[in-house]
Formats: structure tokens, sequence, C-alpha cells
């Protein structure tokens, strides 16, 4: 019997219609406590070094709306309060009963490498030539006056 592609999670005789919500809402309690959590580890070590000068200097880096990449300490909470969400899916799809982790990269618990081999590497002519410099000579061919920095 062939069941539809978009169909497959529903074949498993444990499929309930809420499993999904549970999870969803586990997921974002997982979420908020977390976020809670991580800021508390920020602002408290902060607070102690800069004072209240440092929190406010923070709050005002985080909520300007772009968050800049080159100020390490709004980088590093950025990408830890990224990396928490990953075990965060994890946890709930375990909790929901949805089955094992691979259905939550294929619904056939299993990554596709075939559709993998075909993301390429970056060519070496796409890397940054300002780390490299600017190359080799080749013979014949002109090269293009470099950009100025403002």
């Amino acid at each position: 019997m062939s069941v539809p592609y978009h169909r497959l999670p529903r074949v498993d005789a444990n499929w309930r219609w809420w499993r999904p919500l549970v999870a969803v809402a586990v997921f974002l309690g997982f979420y908020l406590v977390s976020q809670f959590v991580i800021a508390i580890a920020y602002f408290v070590p902060i607070g102690a070094q800069r004072g209240q000068a440092g929190l406010i200097d923070l709050v005002e880096k985080l909520s300007a709306g772009a968050l800049d990449p080159t100020d390490p300490l709004v980088l590093s909470l950025t990408l830890v309060s990224l990396v928490v969400l990953l075990p965060a899916v994890m946890l709930s799809a375990k909790i929901a009963g949805l089955g094992p982790y691979g259905l939550l990269s294929s619904v056939r618990t299993r990554i596709r490498w075939g559709v993998a081999r075909l993301v390429p590497a970056a060519p070496p002519g796409a890397r940054d030539r300002d780390v490299r410099g600017p190359g080799p000579r080749v013979p014949g061919v002109r090269r293009r006056p470099a950009l100025e920095h403002r």
C-alpha cells in the first residue's frame, strides 16, 4: 500500500493530533526558561564588574534592533541563545512522543545524503582576497585597482 509522502508521519499507530501541539508548548516553555537563565548568566557578571552603567549599555546594544557582530559580548549572547534551541527541539519532540530524532530531519528518519552531496564547497575564488593577499601575477591579465577603505 502506497502512502503519499506528506502523510507518512501519520502511518504510525501511535499518531495523535495533539502531539505536535504538545511539542510546540514544551519547546516554547523550554525556550522562555532558557532565555531567562542565559540573560541572568550574562547580566549578573556584567552588573558585578561594570555596575549599572554596564547593564544599561548592554541593554541599549541589545534593544538597538540590529545586533552588532563586532561586539564579542552581544555576539556570544546571540550565539548561545541560538545553540540552546537545538536541544530544545529534540527535547520537545521526545517529550511529545513524536518518534525518533531522525524525524526532525526527514519523514523517513534518515538524512538524505544525495541532496547533501549537491551542496558544493565555496570555490577558492569566492574567498576574501584581503586575507590571502593580492594573489599571484598572471601574465597578460590586468589587475583592477584595490578598493579604498573609508
